[in-house]
């Protein structure tokens, strides 16, 4: 099965856990789960407790043993979901292959006991994955040993499965005032480097935010070497432009995108603190229309 199943933590988790107060990402998590960022909500069973791992949300039983595993999937039909669990899954942590065909759960659900391998022990799976009409879905993984293996397995993970409750992520507030601050603005980013005699580099790049929803995007990049007897330089540029807006991503987090016209679709984590923008996390200045200096964006 291939990297479309998420063992690895998927980026809207990891953002939606970057985004999270502390007090919530290391609380223990039981009864009813709200992940409003993400818009998915599911059940705790009775008797098992929950947290954010490095892989996945992980349920571990108060009285039976084993693991209960939530991970993302980007599927969109039963029928991928099917072909790729024939192949079965091979990933760092995790080697498991179908024991019985997968089984149709309703019209969104399709599950399956798969045995193998989790972190280098052999486990039995009961595999069970939900489609979301709105987005990535959702898969349910209830593992334990042999030994400790029974139907209760896959009622857990069908259980946790009916419960899963998934919305249309929305705009939220705070993407309007991030559209409003950088509205009619630029951006730009400097970078130097130098070694003194040696040489150095130099990185320019803005970006016009207009009113009218267009960006003019400009870079340049300028490199010297002495090499002691020879010297060399380089310079670049690059240019675009297209529409801009600003839409929540994954976990909350404001992504400023720009859709060029030649098709090229760029987004950056943007984020305010103490006054300045960060894009990414690089420092970007941010100059108004009435810049005193002239350098404030080109829009015409």
């Amino acid at each position: 099965m291939n990297s479309r199943f998420k063992w690895s933590l998927p980026v809207s988790f990891c953002m939606a856990l970057a985004m999270m107060p502390a007090d919530r990402l290391y609380a223990e998590l039981t009864g009813r789960v709200e992940l409003e960022q993400l818009g998915v909500a599911f059940s705790v069973p009775d008797q098992w407790r929950g947290q954010f791992g490095d892989a996945a949300i992980i349920l571990g039983g108060l009285q039976e043993p084993g693991l209960i595993l939530l991970v993302q999937h980007e599927y969109s039909s039963l029928e991928e979901i099917e072909r790729e669990a024939r192949t079965g899954i091979s990933e760092e942590e995790i080697s498991l292959r179908l024991t019985e065909p997968m089984e149709r759960v309703g019209s969104d659900m399709v599950g399956g006991r798969m045995s193998g391998t989790v972190s280098g022990h052999p486990a039995q799976v009961y595999v069970i994955a939900r489609l979301n009409p709105y987005g990535e879905g959702v898969t349910v993984m209830a593992m334990t040993d042999e030994v400790n293996y029974s139907p209760r397995y896959e009622a857990l993970a069908r259980e946790i499965a009916e419960s899963l409750v998934f919305s249309e992520v929305k705009a939220a507030p705070v993407a309007q005032q991030a559209t409003a601050q950088l509205m009619n603005t630029r951006l730009t980013f400097l970078e130097s480097y130098s070694s003194g005699a040696a040489g150095g580099y130099s990185t320019r790049r803005s970006i016009d935010l207009c009113p009218d929803m267009r960006f003019q995007m400009r870079g340049s990049t300028s490199l010297s070497v002495d090499t002691g007897g020879a010297f060399g330089s380089a310079h670049g540029s690059g240019q675009g432009s297209g529409i801009w807006s600003v839409v929540l991503g994954p976990g909350g987090a404001n992504l400023l995108e720009l859709r060029h016209d030649n098709g090229a679709l760029q987004q950056h984590v943007v984020s305010f603190e103490d006054g300045r923008t960060y894009l990414d996390g690089s420092r970007y200045f941010r100059i108004g229309a009435n810049d005193p200096n002239g350098n404030g964006p080109r829009c015409y």
